[in-house]
């Protein structure tokens, strides 16, 4: 499995030896950072390395960067963008979202061959958010994935995306990881995916509710499926098959300056876009976010053109969500966002459904099976309710925020292997969770089941450095009450 991922900055995985010739990135420990001002270029000498012998695969570009004076969390100096190449070959966008953290930024860059090659790295000062753009450049490097390797058909074939024109100040992309299946035919099924730090539209127009059906504020979504099969004579790759997750209502050919207030209904929708690059090995497809909650289109660009490369997929029997306990940073950056966007509508309170804290709410993993009802209406459990209890606090805390005075019964978790949360204290942690309740939300005129089929249950906090950890529970009680809302939107 290749080491050129989406990590820390300060961790550096993979030898990489920076040349002379030109003006070099520091190393990490050998001397000082490299600043790179406004609108300026810095070059840097790089040997590609790959795990086994020399040749020609993708390459993968990381370069460890700061963007100082700002924070993703601060609406007037939010990030500085830095557009990257390689050899004068196409550029790459990187959103330094990390703020004045050394963070280490990686995309993949097409064919690439082992040896010696000039990386250029630019300050764009249109399109940074920020008063005096500089990115402190302090380690580059270059890999290669080699054909051989068990990870090259995913990531030779992964998407060139161009994001929306706000990439700089928000709902930009953090990690991406595919699911692999082969198709039986012969060819490799191939889905990818996403996580941007938030989503602009639709249920984070509310946050209480993309908080309480999703467990988070970050946008996990699918953007496209392919299958593809080798080609033996060429060693590149032919499409059998290729859909994105788009908009089945939205204009074939739709801007990308007038499209973001869309909210898309994210449909299959068949691929007919273009690949980067003329060789057949230059398999990425090429597709534009255009809508508010990441609908993709395969026409147009825009001004932010990310080739991220490939974090682990969530493990067997686990939710999305997982990917970002494994990238325990995204919650840190998506609850920057969450502060900022939010200011005016911000509280930590328990009762009030404003956003608050990201780390006051308790992360719930469940999967529960409701039961069956029986009765003239017989439709079962419309949702079930998360209550916690704390020791020493008589209060019950729940998902539908019961601590407010009374349940509103409003439907977050319907069922299934899904995560929500519960709005808890600041410093909830300190305290042990007493108990855990299954409110059993159920139609009027129903007879209804006491038990649901609890499959799984965990509850995981966030440390003050946004580390998931998980908290002991006691076994989960039941409890019943009548539907107030009949169904989610």
């Amino acid at each position: 499995m290749y080491q050129w991922r989406v990590r820390v900055g300060g961790v550096i995985l993979g030898a990489v030896v920076l040349g002379s010739a030109l003006a070099p990135a520091a190393r990490a420990g050998e001397s000082s950072p490299r600043a790179i001002g406004s609108g300026a270029t810095g070059r840097f000498a790089v040997t590609a390395v790959a795990h086994g012998a020399p040749g020609t695969g993708e390459g993968i570009l990381t370069i460890t960067m700061a963007g100082p004076g700002t924070s993703w969390a601060d609406a007037a100096n939010t990030a500085v963008v830095v557009e990257a190449t390689v050899d004068g070959g196409q550029w790459q966008t990187f959103v330094l979202f990390a703020g004045a953290t050394p963070f280490s930024y990686s995309g993949f860059t097409g064919p690439l061959t082992t040896g010696h090659h000039v990386v250029a790295v630019h300050v764009d000062s249109a399109l940074s958010h920020v008063t005096d753009p500089v990115a402190v450049v302090s380690d580059v490097e270059l890999g290669v994935v080699l054909p051989g390797d068990p990870e090259y058909v995913a990531l030779a074939n992964a998407p060139v995306m161009y994001e929306r024109s706000y990439g700089a100040t928000g709902d930009t992309p953090l990690v991406q990881w595919v699911s692999t299946s082969a198709d039986g035919a012969g060819g490799t099924d191939l889905a990818y995916q996403t996580v941007w730090t938030h989503e602009d539209i639709g249920d984070s127009v509310v946050p209480a509710n993309e908080w309480g059906k999703w467990g988070r504020m970050s946008d996990i979504d699918p953007t496209i499926r392919l299958t593809v099969t080798r080609d033996p004579r060429t060693n590149g790759f032919v499409t059998k098959s290729a859909t994105m997750d788009g908009c089945s209502f939205c204009p074939p050919s739709a801007p990308a300056t007038i499209t973001d207030h869309l909210t898309g209904d994210d449909a299959d929708v068949a691929f007919h876009g273009g690949y980067f690059g003329t060789a057949s090995i230059d398999h990425h497809p090429i597709i534009r976010v255009f809508t508010g909650n990441g609908d993709v289109t395969d026409q147009g660009t825009s001004p932010f053109r990310f080739q991220q490369v490939l974090v682990a997929p969530p493990g067997p029997g686990q939710t999305r969500e997982a990917v970002m306990d494994a990238h325990p940073w995204t919650y840190r950056i998506m609850a920057q966002e969450v502060d900022r966007e939010y200011a005016q509508q911000y509280s930590t309170d328990p009762r009030a459904i404003l956003p608050g804290d990201t780390r006051q709410y308790a992360i719930v993993d469940l999967d529960v099976t409701p039961s069956p009802a029986t009765g003239p209406t017989a439709s079962g459990q419309s949702s079930i309710a998360v209550e916690l209890t704390l020791t020493g606090d008589p209060t019950v805390y729940s998902n539908d925020y019961r601590q407010a005075g009374a349940p509103t019964a409003y439907p977050f978790y319907v069922g299934g292997h899904a995560r929500t949360v519960v709005k808890l204290p600041l410093g909830w942690q300190s305290h042990a969770i007493s108990g855990v309740n299954l409110r059993l939300d159920y139609p009027p005129g129903s007879a209804q089941a006491a038990t649901a089929t609890v499959h799984s249950l965990s509850v995981i906090s966030l440390t003050s450095a946004y580390d998931p950890v998980a908290v002991a529970t006691p076994a989960p009680t039941f409890s019943t009450f009548p539907e107030l809302v009949p169904a989610r939107p």
